[in-house]
């Protein structure tokens, strides 16, 4: 038994419904992963600005140190 034209234009309905559907969720995961990789960016570039931070806090504090030590002499 053939299928109907009816039965063919529910199954390619179903087919273009299914097809727009991983289209849009295609889209939904790119848009995440770019999301992803600027979250990524943001988190490296918050990385060097703390640890430029606290290497000129250790300079800082060093040279305060040392002013300290020569004027308490």
């Amino acid at each position: 038994m053939s299928p109907t034209e009816r039965e063919w234009g529910e199954q390619s309905t179903k087919l273009e419904q299914c097809v727009h559907q991983q289209r849009n969720l295609r889209m939904i995961i790119e848009s995440m992963m770019e999301d992803a990789h600027e979250d990524r960016a943001a988190i490296a570039r918050l990385n060097v600005m703390l640890k430029t931070t606290l290497s000129v806090l250790a300079v800082v504090s060093g040279l305060l140190a040392w002013t300290l030590e020569m004027v308490l002499r």
